[in-house]
Parts: structure tokens; C-alpha cells; sequence
């Protein structure tokens, strides 16, 4: 049902799923005949933001 769904609507769901004894977030999304999953970084995997470049009419 939830493919379907999915396929239907063409849109993505967010959810939480465990792995290796931790909660993580990902991405489900239909890919021809299957749901997909593509998990999700964290912020405490991310990098760190970098400094805007200066717009020149500040």
C-alpha cells in the first residue's frame, strides 16, 4: 500500500528506522518496482557550515 501510495503521489516519506543498534532518519522513494531507502546524515556527521560568501552590496 505504501508503495503505491508513494508511486501515486510521486512524492518521498521521511522515516525512522534502526541500524546497527542505533535510530536514524531516511528518505523512502519508489524506484520502478521497489521502495527505496536512502538514509539520512546528521548533523554530528555533517561538516560544518562554511561562512557565506560577502554579497557586494553589504
Amino acid at each position: 500500500m505504501l508503495r503505491k501510495a508513494l508511486e501515486r503521489s510521486s512524492a518521498a516519506a521521511i522515516a525512522k528506522f534502526a541500524w546497527h543498534g542505533r535510530e536514524r532518519l531516511g528518505l523512502l522513494r519508489v524506484k520502478e518496482d521497489v521502495i527505496v531507502l536512502h538514509a539520512l546524515s546528521t548533523a554530528t556527521k555533517s561538516a560544518p557550515p562554511r561562512r557565506s560568501p560577502q554579497r557586494p552590496w553589504n
